[in-house]
């Protein structure tokens, strides 16, 4: 029998329709930080025009087939799956059609 075809997994912003594809290994979702030449893995800069980002924001890592999300330390406006607010540290399992904020910054986790 043959193992399960896992698919791509992205956030999408519902605004632009913009999509942003995550690694397989893992992303990192945050903004850009010119001064120390910081670059996120998914880089929401364009979207945060409150700079409600922080710089490492959270991270979602894939675990077989599964994909979870983890709030870096030092975020400061907090990361919600479907309107609750996830704890620092915590991994929050993710399913297609989950609405996944960072700070003010809404998106969409679809697996595709």
């Amino acid at each position: 029998m043959d193992a399960p075809t896992v698919g791509i997994a992205v956030l999408i912003d519902p605004t632009s329709r913009k999509t942003f594809e995550l690694s397989a290994g893992g992303s990192t979702i945050g903004r850009v930080d010119r001064l120390y030449g910081y670059s996120p893995d998914i880089d929401l800069t364009l979207l945060d025009a409150q700079r409600t980002l922080s710089r490492r924001h959270a991270r979602i890592v894939q675990k077989g087939a599964d994909y979870f999300l983890h709030e870096e330390i030092g975020t400061r406006n907090g990361t919600f799956v479907n309107g609750e607010r996830v704890q620092t540290g915590t991994d929050v399992q993710l399913a297609s059609g989950d609405r996944v904020r960072f700070g003010m910054i809404e998106t969409i986790f679809e697996i595709r």
